[in-house]
């Protein structure tokens, strides 16, 4: 339950910053989406790659996942990697 609550303010401010952002840039200028994760969390990982890839898809923005601290670790190729749901790891997903 504390996890889900973490989670959902994550996004409420990831949401609330891009808002501002967007603002700032102005209407004219070409808009570029920067996720940093710091966890190797399975779940955390797997939403912001999923949060890039329909950004990415859906409004045709350029999205970087830049990998920070523990993140670095989901593409360590030396470290086993667990699959996701969707039967996919997170070198996959990409």
């Amino acid at each position: 339950m504390m996890r889900a609550k973490h989670t959902m303010w994550g996004v409420l401010v990831l949401a609330l910053w891009l808002g501002s952002v967007s603002t700032l840039l102005g209407a004219g200028e070409q808009q570029s989406l920067c996720i940093n994760l710091t966890s190797n969390e399975l779940n955390r990982a797997a939403m912001a790659v999923n949060f890039a890839h329909h950004a990415r898809q859906k409004t045709n923005t350029p999205a970087t996942v830049f990998l920070n601290v523990d993140g670095v670790r989901l593409m360590n190729r030396h470290i086993p990697q667990s699959s996701h749901v969707g039967g996919q790891t997170i070198n996959e997903m990409q």
